[in-house]
């Protein structure tokens, strides 16, 4: 207060959210009747009075919004660049932007011309105001809610979808007939039911990705695949983003490493298992991140991207050899083959990783005839106690049986008509979804919340059986600062009476409301033997 004093008396005002809230007060007072030629201020000021100056003049435009330092949005923008010009004083406002950095042209195109953050209603219904709603006579909670701006949003909604189901209709009706959606000519037509066929197929291929999921999220556990990544082992990649990265060769031993997080500005590296495999990648994503060598192992999240072919026809500037540290997680088959590497090989030499690579392509030709390099089984080799593994098993042999039983299985056109109902269910599914959320919409806002929660307040005995509010209900209302039913059941069980003052004090500031903070789960340690 002290300090602030001098500055005021030369018409300068600081204003923000750390001042005692009398000085902030006092603040604003000055700065209304004139008195503060200059104000330094936060958002706080412009967000929330409304109190015109002649200019504006933003010293930055990136604000920390609790995650990250960002541009200001366009909606945050207008409203503060919206107090320059005092009406009936000012024929136009002044606004001065101290650009400290070079903006992108997009970002700033969005700042000076983007449209305003929409209004969303967070209307919410509490305990307290469903019992001042019965305490005043005639009132009906569901007409009060039937009002409310959230309803009208809901509304609003509603005929935006209705319209846009309307048009998904339309779509649907004309991928009835499969042949159709498959462009398939009359001569070219199978004798048999193809609709059944199509239907029967894409079931069991999707049955059988799901089982597969499992069975591999049951077998891939690291506590049961550790010792089977030794260097040469040959295994298949898939990263955390779904891409496939196909078979590689494992060149070192489990290990543990620091690498990056998928959300590195939250949580930063953080300490995984890791293998490093050679894998074939694009020449332009390892020269992005790694520079022209490419030699060391780099983590799989830093983006490198798999070649999309590496056969014997491609030519060697198509693709780069690099040896590339992937997370446990992205194991999805371990194969029976173990290639031997020579004593002492250097994977950081052009001539290592390509006969290494050469030899990989050798195994995978030599199994090609049989189905590909085959896995190890689960249970007769790598002796998974698992008791759902005999099962799953089980029924996996089951569909694939009835999938080679399918008379589309290995036809010409199976594929083409696959690909046609895909889409079809797709638009089936979209048009599913689509209903259950219009019907949602046309519900009235938060109507299972009031009728859970008029249950609540009859059996805790707040309201009578005609939604009368009793005595306890009277007390409830008065209760603001705190859980208001917990707090009178406290008062009507007589809870207090025994306690000592120290003790009721305890209690009832458990009572007040806190702000939540995440606080961090402790890791699981993988003990490596």
């Amino acid at each position: 207060v002290k300090s602030i004093l001098p500055l005021l008396k030369r018409g300068i005002g600081i204003h923000h959210g750390g001042l005692l809230p009398f000085v902030k007060e006092m603040i604003e007072i000055l700065f209304q009747e004139s008195l503060l030629r200059v104000l330094f201020s936060t958002e706080t000021f412009s967000m929330g009075v409304n109190m015109p100056a002649k200019t504006v003049i933003f010293t930055a435009i990136r604000k920390y919004d609790g995650q990250e330092y960002r541009i200001v949005n366009s909606g945050e923008y207008i409203q503060m660049a919206g107090r320059a010009g005092r009406r009936g004083l000012d024929d136009r406002g002044i606004v001065i932007i101290m650009f400290d950095e070079q903006v992108d042209p997009e970002e700033a195109k969005q700042l000076f011309m983007g449209q305003g953050a929409p209004l969303i209603s967070t209307f919410h219904l509490g305990f307290n105001m469903l019992l001042n709603l019965f305490r005043i006579e005639d009132a009906n909670p569901a007409f009060m809610i039937s009002r409310s701006f959230a309803h009208f949003q809901r509304n609003r909604k509603a005929l935006h979808l209705e319209k846009e189901k309307e048009e998904l209709e339309e779509e649907v009706k004309k991928v009835k007939d499969i042949h159709a959606l498959a462009d398939v000519d009359k001569a070219d037509r199978p004798s048999f039911d193809v609709e059944a066929a199509v239907r029967e197929y894409y079931e069991l291929k999707h049955d059988l990705s799901g089982l597969g999921k499992e069975l591999r999220d049951l077998a891939m556990q690291e506590k049961y695949i550790l010792r089977y990544l030794q260097a040469g082992r040959i295994v298949r990649l898939v990263d955390e983003s779904g891409t496939d990265w196909g078979w590689a060769t494992c060149l070192s031993k489990i290990s543990k490493r620091c690498v990056p997080s998928t959300n590195a500005v939250r949580d930063g590296p953080t300490e995984q298992l890791v293998v490093d495999c050679l894998v074939a990648c694009t020449p332009e994503s390892i020269r992005e991140t790694h520079g022209q060598g490419a030699t060391g192992a780099v983590a799989a999240s830093e983006k490198p991207q798999p070649a999309k072919s590496v056969n014997g026809g491609v030519e060697k500037k198509d693709y780069v050899l690099a040896v590339v540290s992937f997370t446990i997680s992205c194991i999805r088959s371990i194969s029976k083959c173990r290639m031997t590497l020579p004593v002492g090989v250097d994977v950081r030499s052009e001539d290592a990783r390509r006969s290494l690579h050469f030899q990989l392509k050798k195994v995978e030709k030599r199994f090609e005839p049989e189905g590909g390099i085959p896995l190890l089984d689960p249970i007769q080799e790598m002796k998974i106690p698992e008791p759902r593994l005999p099962e799953l098993v089980a029924a996996i042999a089951e569909k694939e049986k009835r999938l080679t039983q399918n008379p589309l299985y290995e036809h010409p056109l199976c594929g083409t008509y696959y690909d046609a109902h895909h889409r079809r269910v797709q638009l089936q599914t979209k048009l599913r979804i689509l209903r259950e959320s219009l019907d949602s919409q046309k519900q009235l806002v938060m109507k299972d919340t009031l009728r859970a929660m008029r249950r609540v307040l009859r059996q805790l005995d707040f309201l009578d059986a005609n939604d009368v509010v009793t005595v306890k209900g009277r007390v409830a209302c008065e209760i603001t600062t705190a859980d208001e039913l917990v707090a009178a059941e406290l008062l009507f069980q007589n809870v207090f009476e025994t306690m000592e003052v120290e003790a009721i004090c305890a209690l009832l500031s458990c009572l007040v409301f806190q702000e939540k903070h995440d606080e961090p789960e402790p890791k699981e340690e993988v003990l490596l033997t």
